[in-house]
């Protein structure tokens, strides 16, 4: 166990590094909570959940070794928030802009591949995985069988651990050394610019004017509710305390269906999901002022 949290602590921190290398596209601590998901999901398989079976050993040892790379892979790709940053709506732009997306989100990526990949390594490490798949259970395997049958038996097993941790060894150095390459081509192809320009200027414009937009909804909405609310209260307080909340709810509920349980109803009624079609202006001949025009209904 000593042994296993050395080399658990060393991937952690050479992982880390590369993060960093990478330019922080991704948080450090997150990376770091997923190295360590995998050294827990590590030992939870091999210690209380792995048993290896009598029969279908050879899928059962597969499933344990290729079925948390392909979960991490996703739980990798869906918490990534900036490959979903520079990725939502790309099939919407120009195939040229999509290649420049593709090519930015690519660090993303690439980090979203290294926890799957730690946990090959961790799992071909822990040998048990890999001796089941090739080998079976041990102790089914020695079952009735003479000393000499059991000696070769069990240097046949002593084998299939020594070629897994073998494998283990090249995933990481393979690992090692294609993290180096990918960091090395990064660095090499960088422009590194720090002057900021128009472009970054409406970025920061267009950020904060979305976020402030954003800030200013809720207390809107806190405020007309409010005032709804102190609404339905003033026009049943002639009623007992039992019959206000009643009616209260009767008029929420009408008022806000989804809320009231109509899944596909919408949030206020009377309110719309469809985005308001913009006015449209023209600009005259003479160069005057554009001359709005009423919305075009369908």
């Amino acid at each position: 166990m000593a042994t296993e949290n050395k080399v658990f602590s060393i991937v952690v921190n050479i992982y880390n590094t590369f993060v960093k290398q990478l330019e922080g596209t991704e948080i450090p601590f997150k990376s770091f909570v997923l190295s360590l998901l995998i050294f827990g999901l590590q030992q939870f398989f091999s210690n209380i959940v792995f048993s290896c079976p009598e029969k279908n050993y050879v899928a059962y040892g597969v499933l344990f070794i290729v079925g948390p790379f392909v979960i991490l892979f996703c739980i990798s790709m869906q918490v990534s928030e900036s490959f979903w940053a520079l990725t939502t709506g790309c099939c919407r732009v120009p195939l040229y802009r999509q290649t420049v997306i593709w090519v930015r989100a690519s660090g993303s990526l690439f980090l979203a591949t290294l926890p799957p990949f730690l946990w090959l390594v961790f799992a071909f490490a822990s040998k048990d995985f890999y001796v089941c798949a090739k080998l079976g259970s041990k102790e089914i395997a020695l079952e009735n069988k003479t000393k000499t049958e059991q000696a070769e038996i069990t240097k046949q097993f002593n084998q299939a651990k020594s070629d897994s941790q073998v494998i283990a060894w090249a995933l990481f150095i393979s690992f090692t050394v294609f993290s180096a390459a990918v960091v090395s081509a990064r660095r090499f192809y960088k422009i590194n610019r720090k002057l900021q320009g128009q472009e970054d200027f409406d970025k920061y414009e267009a950020d904060e004017a979305i976020t402030y937009f954003n800030s200013k909804l809720k207390p809107m909405a806190q405020e007309k509710a409010k005032e709804l609310v102190d609404s339905l209260m003033e026009k049943f307080k002639d009623q007992n305390r039992e019959s206000l909340v009643r009616m209260c709810e009767v008029e929420l509920e009408e008022r806000y269906p989804n809320h009231s349980g109509v899944v596909a109803g919408k949030y206020r009624k009377g309110g719309t999901s469809s985005r308001p079609k913009p006015l449209i202006s023209t600009m005259p001949d003479d160069g005057g002022e554009a001359v709005p025009l009423q919305p075009t209904h369908a």
